[in-house]
């Protein structure tokens, strides 16, 4: 009777953490001192991650605090689309709608890589579809031109063995 119980217990807790993994939004806000950056005055970065193409956080509401945050530009890091899906529309009307607010710059993340790998087809027809306003960045860097001098906003591409919910990177992770 206790395993069952300890059983039960243990799969409700696992799907609350999944659900509040999936569902939640959540938003931090951190200054950074940038001594000798050669801005006129301080700038403001919106970093997103992990919407994985997923209405509920691509809604107005959340755009809208975004937008109250008066961007200088949105730094994606990877995972707007879901790996799962060939259609990631949710993924690019809410860019879109960044890229009226402020310049973007899109890195991958491991959806990205693994619809990219998985679905070549429904990949190329998405970045066809990006955006003007939106830079796609892999293993790039872009130039923040009117914004500071020689600043420059980079995207890196990891390798596949660089991802895994407590995975331990292997010695070939280390050597890339």
């Amino acid at each position: 009777m206790w395993l069952v119980a300890a059983a039960v217990l243990c799969i409700v807790i696992w799907l609350g953490y999944e659900y509040y993994e999936h569902e939640a939004v959540q938003i931090t806000e951190h200054t950074i001192p940038a001594n000798g950056l050669m801005a006129d005055r301080a700038l403001c970065f919106c970093v997103i991650s992990d919407l994985h193409n997923n209405k509920k956080h691509c809604e107005d509401k959340l755009l809208a605090k975004l937008k109250n945050c008066k961007p200088d530009a949105f730094l994606l890091c990877g995972d707007m689309v879901n790996k799962h899906k060939a259609d990631n529309t949710a993924a690019l009307h809410f860019i879109k709608k960044l890229t009226a607010i402020a310049p973007v710059f899109y890195s991958y993340g491991n959806h990205e890589m693994e619809l990219k790998a998985d679905k070549s087809e429904a990949w190329e027809q998405y970045i066809s579809r990006l955006p003007a306003g939106c830079i796609l960045l892999d293993n790039q860097a872009a130039e923040l031109k009117n914004l500071a001098k020689n600043l420059l906003v980079c995207g890196l591409t990891l390798p596949e063995c660089f991802y895994g919910k407590g995975a331990l990177l292997t010695n070939e992770a280390w050597n890339y």
